[in-house]
């Protein structure tokens, strides 16, 4: 006769175990969820290039004697080349040209998120105000037009 000396598992204790193991590894990957960090790194990437062509812009308009947002409104204009990363990142300097203390200077970044969520847009801005230039750079901000593409909202 046959004894069973209680020796392994049975079949419904592993079934178990497994099924717990499978649940706790969906919780991981939901909560360090690769395609966000990604995003996140990207828009990281994206928020320093602005910073720096900001600074560019800011200093082409101080280095002129009178403000004018169309002097400083290409690349070739404020001495930069366009940053080629992250890929898909489409960056713009851009002026409001007019006078008084509405005339801006600053730079745009946008990209598609591939998250369903639109694009994500960011822009910095160096100000004008009426005693003459005032300018400060490197402020890079989530465009406040409604766009809900991006990660980071500062």
């Amino acid at each position: 006769m046959k004894t069973n000396n209680g020796n392994g598992f049975t079949l419904i204790e592993l079934l178990i175990v497994i099924a717990i193991i499978g649940i706790l590894a969906g919780l991981v990957i939901a909560v360090i969820n690769p395609q966000r960090q990604l995003q996140r790194a990207k828009e990281g990437v994206t928020r320093a290039n602005l910073a720096k062509i900001c600074q560019a812009v800011l200093a082409c308009q101080s280095s002129l004697s009178s403000y004018d947002a169309t002097k400083c409104d290409s690349f070739d204009e404020i001495g930069v080349y366009a940053p080629t990363t992250p890929a898909g990142v489409s960056y713009w300097p851009a002026g409001s040209g007019g006078a008084g203390a509405t005339n801006w200077a600053g730079a745009y970044a946008q990209f598609a998120t591939g998250t369903g969520n639109g694009v994500c847009q960011m822009r910095c801005v160096v100000y004008n105000s009426l005693q003459g230039w005032v300018g400060s750079a490197g402020n890079v901000v989530v465009n406040s037009d409604g766009n809900t593409g991006c990660v980071t909202q500062q």
